[in-house]
Formats: structure tokens, sequence, C-alpha cells
């Protein structure tokens, strides 16, 4: 008898009604967190002006360097995070592929860009600054997408 007693008493099952309220609110406060880890709509654009400054920089002469790049998206980033209401821990390794990817995108563009002036076909220049601007849209939408992905996951 006394055996089946304290079994009773150590028994921590939860309904499934229990359950599938703590879960659901689980899921709510999930959205409620997405949406403030939404990125502001002016970070990609202007990122994407630094970024195609930086690979513009040879053609046009102008002091935007790999200093001033650097200094100049760490800021943006920095400003995102101030008007963010979440602070972002950790990338995960999807949001590490993507930035990665980005630094390529902007490593080849540059070279892109280089290699034109060599052949003194400055005006072609334009194409690889487009594309470096389209490519910052673009992997900034990416990186969102997985983060909300990762947060809706519970990671």
């Amino acid at each position: 008898m006394e055996s089946e007693r304290d079994s009773d008493e150590n028994d921590t099952r939860v309904s499934s009604t229990t359950a599938s309220g703590v879960l659901d609110t689980l899921n709510n406060d999930r959205d409620v967190l997405v949406s403030f880890v939404t990125t502001p709509p002016w970070l990609y654009p202007a990122l994407g002006v630094i970024l195609a400054l930086f690979v513009a920089s040879p053609a046009i002469g102008s002091g935007v360097g790999p200093s001033f790049a650097v200094v100049a998206v760490l800021a943006l980033l920095f400003a995102s995070r101030v008007t963010s209401r979440v602070r972002r821990v950790r990338l995960g390794w999807r949001g590490m592929f993507v930035v990665a990817g980005l630094v390529a995108v902007v490593l080849v563009m540059l070279s892109t860009s280089l290699g034109l002036l060599a052949l003194k076909l400055n005006w072609w220049t334009i194409a690889p600054v487009a594309a470096t601007f389209a490519a910052t849209l673009a992997f900034g939408r990416l990186f969102d997408r997985f983060q909300v992905q990762d947060i809706r996951r519970g990671r």
C-alpha cells in the first residue's frame, strides 16, 4: 500500500489540456519575439550603399577604403542593435554562412572592379557596384529569414 501512495505523490504528469495550453503560450511568445527581432528597414539598404561604395572606391577614388567600410558597417550594426528591443546573442551556423557569403561576394566584386579598371573599362564598374548592392539586400533578407526560423524552432 505504501509503495502505491509514494508513486502517486511522485507522479508529475501533466494533463494534455495543460500541456497544450503551455505550448500555445510558448508559440505566442515566440511570435511576439519575432516581431521584436525584425531588422530596421533602413539597415540593409544602408549596408548596401556602404559596401557598394567600397567596391566603387577604386573607380571613383573616394576615401571609402577597408577601414572606413568596416567602421561604417559596425556603426550601422550597432545603431540597428540599439533600435531593436531584443539583442541577438548568436548568429547560428546558417547566419554565419550568409555573412561569409556576403563577404565573399563583396571581395569578388571588388576584384572585378579592379580588373575592369585595369582594362580601362571604368564605366563597367557600375555592374559590380550594382551587384554588390543587390547581393547585400538579398543576403540580408536571407539572414532575417534564418533568424526567424531559428526563433520559431526555439534555438
